[in-house]
């Protein structure tokens, strides 16, 4: 009995061993298994701060670009788009130059009040020049802008006193070889013209000028002013008849 006790408690001892060294396997198991989920939650852990680190570094990357592209559009701002500084820019230039141009030539052009004497200013844009000492080019602009200015007596006494000539080119070999407004002589083209240059009276038909209405008067009994106005003029009486038709006058002509 007592050696079967003993084989009984060495057997049940046996038995508890076993059994206790299926539970430390399974301990050892379980530990195993939650050392490797520690390991994976560790490695999940470690993934998820590298993603997160991943995720953070191009935000920050995107931040110091969104910053800079502010703080860039911030100077834009502040200074004006380059594209339309430069072309404010430009149309500052073209006015300035603009007026440059405008003030060169108002200093260039000849003062009509120094000619009657009666400008008052010291530092006058205008060129004070003696009407008896005009250059060729300051001539010319002076009949220039004559015909532009309402009719001044006196000036237009200033201006006949110079004694200038009508150009022959223009009135008698049929153009002035010189451009537009260059000529310094008189261009008779029409009746202001022609009283700037001493001349009252007009003749349309024949664009000339005369001083006095007796001239003007002569010239409307004249065979060529007839002709040109289709009027048929009598040679032996010297005056004019009826005037001609128009199928006549168109045939004469």
């Amino acid at each position: 009995t007592s050696h079967f006790t003993q084989h009984a408690h060495t057997t049940h001892n046996t038995m508890v061993s076993l059994n206790d060294l299926d539970a430390q396997l399974a301990e050892l198991e379980d530990d195993s298994d939650d050392d490797e989920l520690e390991d994976n939650q560790e490695d999940g852990d470690g993934a998820d701060e590298q993603e997160d680190d991943e995720e953070l570094a191009p935000k920050k990357k995107r931040g110091k670009k969104d910053r800079d592209r502010e703080q860039s559009e911030a100077q834009k701002n502040k200074k004006g788009d380059p594209a339309q500084a430069a072309s404010a820019g430009a149309g500052d230039d073209e006015q300035k130059t603009g007026k440059k141009r405008k003030d060169k030539a108002a200093r260039s052009a000849v003062c009509f009040r120094y000619f009657l004497g009666t400008c008052k200013f010291e530092d006058c844009k205008f060129q004070h020049v003696n009407p008896q000492k005009l250059t060729n080019e300051e001539t010319a602009q002076v009949l220039r802008e004559l015909p532009m200015r309402q009719f001044d007596r006196k000036l237009a006494d200033v201006i006949n006193r110079l004694n200038i000539p009508r150009c022959k080119d223009f009135h008698q070999r049929g153009g002035c070889k010189r451009p537009t407004g260059k000529c310094h002589f008189w261009h008779l083209t029409d009746a202001t013209v022609a009283r700037w240059a001493g001349f009252d009276f007009w003749c349309n038909t024949c664009s000339k000028g005369f001083t006095s209405k007796d001239q003007m008067s002569e010239h409307e009994e004249s065979k060529a002013h007839c002709a040109r106005a289709g009027i048929a003029w009598d040679s032996r009486k010297g005056y004019k008849r009826k005037p001609k038709p128009e199928s006549q006058a168109a045939g004469a002509e």
